[in-house]
Formats: C-alpha cells, sequence, structure tokens
C-alpha cells in the first residue's frame, strides 16, 4: 500500500506528456527575456512574430524592448537563459538609449533663443496696413510695414502671417540689400510674361492680365516666424511689395500675429 502511493504521487512527474498543462508554463512567455505578466507577455509575442535581426549580445534589434523594469525579462527561472554577456549587453544598451534620450531632451529645451518651450499667455492681433503707392516693379517694405504694427513688439515667440488683398500684386520675400536684384527680377518677370501676349482678358489694359499671372506665381500671402518683438527674417531677407500694374493705388495688406507674449505684456 504504501508503495502504491509513492507511485500516485510521483507518476505524473515522471511521464514526460500529461493532458494538463501547469499554470506556470502557461503564463510563461514564449520568449525567453519577457515580464511573466500574461498581458505584458501577448503584446511583445505579437510584437516579436516576425523574424529580427538578432545582435551578438543575443537580443532582437526591434525597439520592443523593455527597459529599466525591475520585474523584465530575467526574472523567475528565465535568468538561467541569460549569459553574463547577455546581460552586460543589455545594460549597455539601456545606457545608450538613456543617452540619446537625455541628448533628444537638451537639444529640445535649447531653440535659437535660449528659451525652450515658452509657457505664457497667448494673444492674437489683426490689423489693415496701407502701403503707399510705387511704380511698377519689385520694392522693400519691410520697415514701412513693421513701423506700421508697434504691437509686434510685444510678441516674445509667435507667426506673423501677411496677405495682401490683391489680384495684380504680390508679396515675397528676398534680398534686401542690392536694389539691382529687384531690378533683375522686374526685367525677367517682364520678359517672361510680355504684355504683346494676346490674352483674351484685355479690358483692363495691356499690363493687367500679366499682372494676374505675375501675382500667381510670386504668391499673395507670406509667413514669417516673431522673435523677441521682430521678424525672424536672414540677415539678407527683405519682404518685397511687387507692384505689377504701370500705375496702382495704395495697395491694402491684412496683418495676423499669434503667439506668446512678453513677460508683463
Amino acid at each position: 500500500m504504501a508503495i502504491n502511493s509513492w507511485v500516485k504521487c510521483w507518476e505524473p512527474n515522471q511521464i514526460p506528456v500529461q493532458p494538463q498543462v501547469s499554470t506556470q508554463s502557461q503564463t510563461r512567455p514564449a520568449i525567453s527575456g519577457h515580464p511573466s505578466d500574461p498581458v505584458i507577455s501577448s503584446r511583445h509575442s505579437m510584437a516579436s512574430s516576425s523574424s529580427q535581426p538578432q545582435s551578438s549580445s543575443g537580443q532582437s534589434s526591434s525597439s520592443h524592448q523593455y527597459v529599466g523594469h525591475s520585474s523584465a525579462p530575467n526574472a523567475g527561472t528565465n535568468a538561467g537563459h541569460h549569459s553574463q554577456h547577455s546581460s552586460e549587453g543589455h545594460h549597455s544598451g539601456h545606457s545608450s538609449r538613456e543617452s540619446v534620450s537625455s541628448s533628444r531632451g537638451s537639444r529640445h529645451s535649447s531653440s535659437s533663443l535660449g528659451t525652450g518651450i515658452i509657457r505664457s499667455q497667448t494673444a492674437w492681433f489683426q490689423k489693415k496696413v496701407h502701403l503707399r503707392p510705387v511704380l511698377r516693379g519689385c520694392h522693400l517694405v519691410t520697415d514701412e510695414l513693421t513701423k506700421q504694427i508697434p504691437e509686434l513688439n510685444e510678441f516674445q515667440c509667435g507667426i506673423c502671417h501677411i496677405h495682401i488683398m490683391h489680384t495684380s500684386a504680390s508679396l515675397a520675400i528676398n534680398e534686401n540689400w542690392d536694389p539691382d536684384v529687384r531690378e533683375d527680377m522686374e526685367m525677367f518677370l517682364s520678359r517672361l510674361i510680355p504684355e504683346t501676349t494676346p490674352f483674351r482678358h484685355s479690358c483692363e489694359g495691356p499690363d493687367d492680365m500679366p499682372a494676374h499671372i505675375k501675382a500667381c506665381f510670386l504668391g499673395s500671402s507670406l509667413t514669417i516666424p516673431v522673435s523677441e518683438g521682430k521678424l525672424n527674417l536672414g540677415t539678407w531677407q527683405g519682404v518685397w511689395l511687387c507692384e505689377h500694374r504701370n500705375r496702382a493705388g495704395s495697395r491694402k495688406v491684412t496683418v495676423t500675429i499669434t503667439g506668446a507674449l512678453k513677460p508683463g505684456a
């Protein structure tokens, strides 16, 4: 009787194939090195279902890896499947990712203004500006424009949108130093779209239809960043008013500014 009891007690462990699988084998992930939690294991089993290249340390190069979790990979009996070399590779990879993350954070926290993310009061401003009448050609109007919007100085960081409300004139950002650039631009546009072209729309003069085409080519709006109360243009950049009619009056421009106000503004 004692022998039969002993056999009944130990016989299941001696048989290699059992009809029932232990609870531990059900919850243990198929991939060595993952946490024993069933939800986490299923996510990682799905992520690793496709073939992943293996590094020399035995780890997958997939980005779906647990880093910095105390319950990770080498918990319980799975610890025996990881060599010391693999463990060192895991910690070195962890350190390298931490260094990359910290470097990204340092780059994100600094900007050209040295202020990073600005948490301040946000404001909107809009104003219609009248530019003086000019002759046909390209004209630098940066100063004339900004002098009519002193509210620009109240913004620490933002966006300035400038829109011309006409179909025969346009805006552009280009050379602000050598006036020959503006002369050459007008010469090129006139040769590209000559007034002698037999356009059907001619009731407003031979220069009208070419003016519409030039306005389409150059555009009617500009978007310029605002930094420390100024338009953040390049050293040699300026705002151009491109007048395409031989005789035109004052041009109306709508200026819209949005962004973070300066402290105390």
